[in-house]
């Protein structure tokens, strides 16, 4: 797969979770998400985050 390709996939789901996050957080306040699910959206965000430490590399740096 083409490195552009990669990339736009990538910023397409970065804008489908920010846009869904508020209607996550509506759901979970009605009840209509349980606890188990929850537990696998945090998983899965905290695995995310925890992996951050991988886009440190020199391959993440911008050069102007």
């Amino acid at each position: 797969m083409e490195a552009t390709a990669i990339i736009a996939i990538v910023e397409g789901a970065l804008t489908i979770l920010e846009q869904v996050s508020p209607l996550i957080q509506q759901a979970v306040q009605q009840g209509a998400v349980t606890a188990a699910q929850q537990q696998a959206i945090y998983d899965r965000v905290q695995a995310l985050r925890d992996a951050a430490t991988s886009f440190g590399g020199p391959e993440w740096q911008v050069n102007s």
